[in-house]
């Protein structure tokens, strides 16, 4: 065994690292395309959005209700 079997063998860590990096970013993007254009995710994520804000400003609507209902009703 001799100083070249050490450095191979580094070599084909470092090769094998840049490989499955190299994998990895191709599936990531691949992965994202799939998910954007054949599910059509960013419409789905805004249909989402407009659902989630239009329940949180529900609180805004019945407490205007409910203070309408306290001026009016009470007023007598």
């Amino acid at each position: 065994m001799g100083w070249y079997d050490i450095s191979f063998g580094k070599y084909y860590v470092i090769a094998l690292r840049v490989l499955k990096d190299a994998r990895y970013n191709y599936v990531s993007k691949l992965i994202i395309n799939v998910l954007e254009e054949a599910f059509k995710l960013q419409e789905h994520l805004l249909a989402l959005r407009r659902y989630h804000f239009m329940e949180l400003a529900d609180w805004a609507d019945l407490f205007i209700l409910s203070l309408w209902r306290h001026v009016f009703l009470n007023s007598d």
